[in-house]
């Protein structure tokens, strides 16, 4: 029997991947008439929406971006930011900002709410000349600049991982309006990122750049491209270039899913714009739409509207898949189970806190994954009281009699005259 705590002081439940996406309008000409960044009033004009998860996270995700829909007035100087400027566990709020007296009229926005020790997020900012660009070392070439991204503290894949850009910021100036982010080289600690101009650079100018990038191991992401490229093809005949057409100009592109491991089961997708090409002084006007992911293929239409010049364009989509049974260990969290070999039920210790189910633990507990440099304390009676165990390593199996509560602090603060129960063991056993 395993007696119920007269005082709870709090459950963690063992973690697992978490994933939540979505498209936001609400930046929109339709949805928010009149907003800020319609106004042709100056630089650095903004506004800040909040999304709010469906369901709190056990952690802080990672946030990825992407734009489906730009709308931009027809100035020649046209520039625009998309950043997350902050988030928790319930959700997070980005900024919208115009960069040039250019009117934003809108976009529309997809995203993805990640939480999995096997995927990351990297970007980085590039002010024009500048060679120290927030977030990334650069080499400036005659085709473009090459970025270096260190990967974050928190990600450190054994293999190099899959990677996916996305733009989501730039500031141009000049008779064409050409822009494209591409990876590059992917190692197990950086990636690389092609940012260039691609078409008669000589006409214009980046002024600013901002790229995010999406990382993951390759079992739980599938990248692809649909593009129109080059950006110097000018072709009468081309949809997209009859911008006289008040009309929607559309091209639906799909891709096939061939890999079985990603033919089924739960999946996330999200895509967006990594470059573009349009003829400057008019209206930058690019739309993706009815997008749609089957079994065995994804597909999108995308094109522009109304009085735009559009050229060609890049974008990227991925298809990502947790391994939901994936346990993922904590170093301030120990986890308990109710099988042998960590199955079962399970629930989480977390550094310094007195713990146990709030509905009451009527299961056995046999495995235990203590993280290194932390002891739990299991104590016999409430209060701290009475007899007591101490483990301080992963137990596969280990039967442990009745108990009330459950402490987990570093191994410096440990108690000598504790017995230490070693992975061998079968029985728990009390100190005298």
């Amino acid at each position: 029997m395993i007696s119920l705590l007269s005082l709870v002081l709090g459950l963690v439940v063992a973690q697992r991947p978490q994933a939540e996406f979505g498209v936001d309008q609400s930046i929109h000409w339709a949805e928010t008439p009149y907003h800020p960044l319609q106004a042709a009033v100056g630089p650095g004009r903004n506004i800040e929406i909040s999304i709010k998860f469906q369901k709190p996270f056990t952690n802080e995700p990672k946030i990825i971006l992407a734009t489906t829909k730009i709308d931009c007035g027809k100035l020649s100087a046209q520039g625009y930011d998309i950043s997350v400027t902050s988030k928790n566990t319930l959700g997070f709020t980005v900024r919208f900002t115009a960069t040039t007296e250019n009117p934003v009229f809108g976009f529309d926005l997809a995203w993805g709410a990640i939480y999995d020790p096997d995927i990351s997020v990297v970007e980085f900012y590039k002010i024009h000349n500048s060679k120290t660009p927030e977030g990334a070392t650069i080499t400036i070439g005659k085709n473009g600049d090459i970025a270096t991204i260190a990967y974050p503290d928190d990600f450190k894949p054994k293999e190099p991982p899959k990677a996916v850009v996305f733009l989501l910021g730039a500031q141009i100036k000049g008779d064409y309006h050409n822009i494209l982010a591409e990876t590059g080289v992917v190692t197990t600690k950086q990636v690389t990122v092609k940012v260039s101009a691609n078409y008669r650079p000589d006409l214009y100018i980046i002024q600013f750049y901002h790229v995010m990038v999406l990382l993951g191991k390759p079992e739980l992401l599938l990248i692809g491209t649909w593009s129109q490229l080059p950006f110097n093809n000018k072709d009468p005949s081309d949809p997209y270039q009859q911008y006289e057409v008040q009309r929607e100009r559309i091209k639906t592109f799909s891709s096939s899913i061939t890999d079985p491991n990603f033919q089924s089961g739960t999946r996330y997708s999200l895509y967006g714009f990594s470059g573009y090409g349009f003829l400057g002084k008019e209206n930058l006007r690019l739309v993706g739409k009815n997008y749609y992911q089957s079994k065995q293929s994804i597909k999108a239409d995308i094109g522009t509207w109304q009085n735009s010049f559009l050229i060609g364009f890049a974008a990227n989509w991925f298809v990502y898949k947790p391994q939901l049974n994936k346990y993922i260990p904590s170093p301030d969290c120990a986890d308990i189970f109710e099988e042998c070999y960590y199955g079962g039920s399970s629930f989480r210790v977390c550094d310094r806190d007195l713990s146990f189910p709030k509905s009451g633990w009527n299961k056995p507990v046999k495995s235990f994954k203590v993280p290194a440099g932390k002891v739990l304390k299991v104590y016999q009676q409430e209060n701290l009281e009475g007899k007591s165990i101490r483990i301080e390593q992963n137990l596969q199996c280990m039967e442990v009699p009745k108990f009330s509560y459950l402490e987990l602090h570093s191994v410096q603060q440990e108690d000598k005259n504790e017995k230490i129960v070693s992975s061998n063991l079968r029985n728990a056993f009390w100190d005298e």
